[in-house]
């Protein structure tokens, strides 16, 4: 199955499209939702406006088998509502829809209240989601209980793999839930430092795992952990802030 992919493309970094793309080859239709010389937090950094809209519609008319879509970052709540429009208007062409959040991380925003507030009618729409620990909270804020029971009731029909959650000081833990299924974790070693990507190329290699390899969801989770660790690792005996992310691992 093919995915069409929404997210940002920058020109340096393995960031956005990039590790997509290292990963997937010629399984991925690529749609960017913004150009960049470099990533987001560069002090260089400049963005670039592009068409979403009629270019992810022009990429569904290519072919006549469905395909998976994901989106990742947009640049803004009317980039949402556009592609909501899209998957409204062409619910035949598409088997799935897979939906990264991108709105903050380590506790922190770094979107427009506008599009945090905007992502329920994305994540409605969608089978499968992959926020992080700070993205659940800000999408499914207060209430009574913890953010997990929050984004559960809000999203009752939605698999879920929560990425980046602490255990203790040493380890990370990335955990799917399901409806009406016990939780799975993968729980990995929590490196020091800050390196960009990192929730992309997870979702990157499990999504090809589980659908290219038609991999178990649960083991293809480990599999993404596994590789991001080492991707990681790679980078810090190099001295980069980007992953190595390699295509065959």
């Amino acid at each position: 199955m093919n995915l069409v992919c929404l997210h940002s493309l920058a020109s340096a970094g393995m960031v956005g499209l990039r590790p997509f793309l290292r990963i997937w080859g010629d399984d991925l239709r690529p749609v960017p939702t913004l150009l960049l010389n470099a990533p987001g937090d560069h002090p260089a950094c400049r963005r670039f406006d592009l068409p979403l809209a009629a270019h992810f519609e022009s990429v569904l008319a290519l072919d006549d088998a469905p395909v998976a879509v994901f989106v990742g970052y947009l640049a803004s709540d009317t980039q949402l509502t556009e592609v909501v429009g899209v998957l409204d208007r062409h619910p035949k062409r598409i088997a799935r829809v897979i939906v990264d959040p991108v709105s903050g991380d380590q506790g922190r925003a770094y979107v427009a209240p506008e599009l945090i507030a905007a992502w329920p009618q994305l994540l409605e729409r969608a089978d499968l989601a992959f926020p992080n620990a700070t993205e659940l909270s800000l999408i499914a804020p207060g209430g009574p209980h913890d953010a997990v029971d929050r984004w559960r009731d809000r999203f009752p029909r939605l698999e879920t793999i929560v990425t980046g959650v602490p255990v203790g000081d040493h380890s990370l833990r990335s955990i799917l839930h399901r409806p009406g299924r016990p939780a799975f974790w993968v729980d990995h070693l929590r490196r020091p430092g800050h390196y960009r990507g990192t929730g992309d190329a997870f979702a990157a290699v499990c999504l090809h795992e589980h659908l290219v390899r038609h991999i178990p969801l649960e083991s293809a989770i480990a599999i993404a952990a596994s590789r991001v660790s080492r991707a990681i690792d790679r980078a810090a005996a190099r001295g980069m802030a980007d992953l190595c992310l390699d295509s065959q691992d």
